[in-house]
């Protein structure tokens, strides 16, 4: 099943446009629909264009020529200084240059204008302040009133001189990509919060890895062109990041978002990466972490194989189907003394030194390799990282109690240290049983000596 990532994503709001702004005369109350301000000139935002001919359009619609109008399909329109045309109409049948009206159709009357009939929007405040809201006006509102608007009810008091900015869209589309560039998915469609400088959307789900964005004006259907590609960032329950937040809240701080900051997400990460080092420390042998690498073979000849890179505490080495037993470097050094004839066959010891598996006899032929071992933990690239989950609760308490320490907060820093170990403990005796400290101090063997005297090797 997959894991399910959660993206939080910030949208930056629409610009507050300076040239279409005016301010309030006078305080209005919550609940209140009458915006009294300065002047409503320059308002009427949605596009008017000229007519110059009509034209029967058949089954009873009129088509109307207005050059390059950029009017889309299904919009309202109002048309007003001809004889016979005036009205609300919504168009259909658009082109570059023309449009298509539902009416009968009388005679070209050659003139005429249209303007917008649909609702648009008002930011009463400035961006991040909490009182900040967004309400409709109805646009042939404006027509009649030269300083006011009428607007849906406020949810908040406002002040004289408090701005008014005119807004095109009221809402913000989010869609989902499986792959970049890809076809894009609708998700979700947003208000915009006004309170703040962006508008935060949280997706979780195992579908979507890149994300687009658009405004959108709920009344008019009118949608802006996409945002950029927006990668996710698979910040999992299992991720560093998601981790570090635990252990913040825990210590009861939060993090700097200076980079000079002391609890940055840079220092932050290298204290996870810590605690890590410190589990690992206490304690190597894991369940979760163990390993059996398979897949390579001896070479003919050659006294030696790589010990994997990832181990952290190695347990078995398999050739042939054998379990070799482990000896000495000494011991190793001594039955391949100089001038000494190599001896080659299946191999029945290892040692290890310069960080390779030493192998004797020297294997004969090309044997299958089996290592069984515990790899060490993922290294913690990024945020994004995850990490084993038993290890989450243990981390989460090491994180919280060394942030604790950095703010000053001993005493939180020792609760927590002490919970930290709790959770060690519990998990160790969970994933290996509570006597499990790791296998038996290895002593070097002297049946060996038994075998090989019998055979005059030593």
């Amino acid at each position: 099943m997959p894991q399910t990532n959660t993206n939080r994503i910030k949208i930056a709001n629409p610009p507050l446009e300076s040239e279409l702004r005016t301010y309030l005369t006078a305080d209005v109350a919550v609940a209140g629909t009458d915006l009294p301000v300065l002047a409503t000139t320059g308002f009427v935002i949605y596009a008017t264009g000229n007519i110059t001919a009509f034209a029967d359009g058949g089954s009873g619609t009129v088509t109307v020529t207005s050059a390059a109008h950029g009017l889309l399909e299904g919009q309202s329109v109002i048309i007003s200084g001809t004889t016979n045309y005036n009205g609300t109409f919504q168009i259909s049948s658009v082109t570059t240059n023309t449009f298509k009206i539902t009416d009968t159709w009388v005679v070209n009357d050659a003139t005429g204008t249209w303007k917008r009939s649909g609702d648009y929007y008002l930011v009463i405040g400035e961006y991040d302040i909490e009182k900040t809201e967004m309400k409709k006006v109805d646009l042939s509102n404006v027509a009649t009133d030269a300083t006011g608007f009428t607007v849906a009810a406020l949810t908040f008091s406002h002040e004289a001189s408090d701005p008014v900015t005119f807004m095109r869209y009221n809402q913000i589309k989010v869609y989902g990509a499986v792959t970049t560039g890809g076809g894009k998915v609708l998700i979700a469609t947003i208000d915009i919060d006004c309170s703040k400088h962006y508008t935060e959307y949280t997706y979780s789900g195992a579908v979507y890895s890149y994300f687009y964005t658009t405004y959108y004006n709920s009344t008019d259907d009118e949608e802006s062109a996409y945002s950029e590609e927006i990668a996710s960032t698979s910040f999992t329950r299992l991720s560093c990041k998601r981790i570090i937040e635990s252990g913040l809240r825990k210590a009861q701080t939060k993090i700097d978002q200076s980079p000079n900051g002391e609890l940055n997400w840079s220092n932050c990460l290298e204290i996870l990466e810590d605690g890590v080092d410190e589990i690992m420390a206490r304690k190597r042998k894991w369940s979760f972490l163990h390993k059996v690498n398979t897949g390579e073979t001896t070479t003919a000849s050659t006294a030696y194989i790589d010990i994997p890179t990832d181990v952290a505490q190695f347990e078995f080495l398999i050739i042939d189907g054998n379990k070799l037993d482990y000896i000495s470097r000494r011991k190793y050094d001594t039955l391949t003394q100089s001038g000494s004839t190599a001896d080659t066959g299946t191999p029945i010891f290892y040692t290890e030194k310069n960080n390779k598996h030493y192998l004797y006899p020297t294997p004969g032929a090309a044997y299958d390799v089996i290592q069984e071992y515990y790899k060490v933990p993922a290294t913690l690239s990024d945020l994004s990282t995850e990490l084993n989950r038993p290890f989450v609760p243990i981390l989460i308490y090491y994180c919280g109690s060394v942030f604790a320490a950095i703010r000053g907060n001993d005493k939180k820093s020792s609760e927590l240290y002490k919970q930290y170990e709790k959770n060690l403990e519990l998990q160790s005796i969970e994933y290996s049983g509570p006597t499990q400290v790791g296998d038996a101090t290895e002593i070097e063997r002297t049946a060996w000596e038994d075998i090989y005297e019998e055979a005059n090797l030593i």
